[in-house]
């Protein structure tokens, strides 16, 4: 995880609203947890990411999909 990104956001949960969400991580990869209401996303780990841009270019189809580095910055930006 990037020193830099945010690990928590208050009041900023897409599903209830007033939920203070969290970045962290476990084996299965990063994700976003809302305390209050339990809401949770996964973020696309780097190396899935490079992996669909290569596919998507070798068949001529742009990916628009962002490596979990940059997800931080969608969800400040309340672009989720």
């Amino acid at each position: 995880m990037n020193s830099n990104q945010p690990r928590i956001l208050l009041k900023s949960c897409p599903r209830c609203g007033d939920g203070d969400i969290y970045r962290d991580n476990d084996m299965y990869g990063d994700f976003w947890n809302c305390i209050q209401c339990g809401w949770m996303r996964d973020l696309p780990r780097d190396d899935q990411v490079q992996k669909w841009r290569r596919m998507a270019e070798s068949d001529g189809v742009g990916l628009t999909m962002s490596p979990a580095s940059e997800c931080s910055d969608a969800l400040t930006t309340g672009s989720v």
